[in-house]
């Protein structure tokens, strides 16, 4: 719920509330299901949409690095590719 919070955000341009939210969301994920959890892709993706929004473009590599990581361990994990603002 969270994630689906914070993607409304991103696209309503609400970049700092997306942030916090996914942030909040990736920590409950992590704890829930663990660090390399095919779930947390998503919000991942996400959480980097936002921060190259918000100009943090190093700052979202490293997210969509741990993002392509926890996909190659998971190959038919069923996650999708979703980044805010992304055409």
């Amino acid at each position: 719920m969270l994630g689906n919070l914070a993607r409304i955000y991103g696209s309503e341009g609400r970049y700092p509330e997306a942030e916090s939210l996914l942030k909040r969301s990736l920590a409950i994920l992590e704890k829930t299901r663990g660090a390399k959890a095919p779930e947390l892709v998503g919000n991942l993706e996400s959480y980097a949409g936002v921060l190259r929004r918000m100009s943090r473009s190093a700052d979202a590599a490293e997210i969509e690095a741990r993002a392509e990581a926890i996909r190659a361990e998971h190959p038919t994990g069923g996650v999708s590719k979703r980044i805010i603002g992304s055409q």
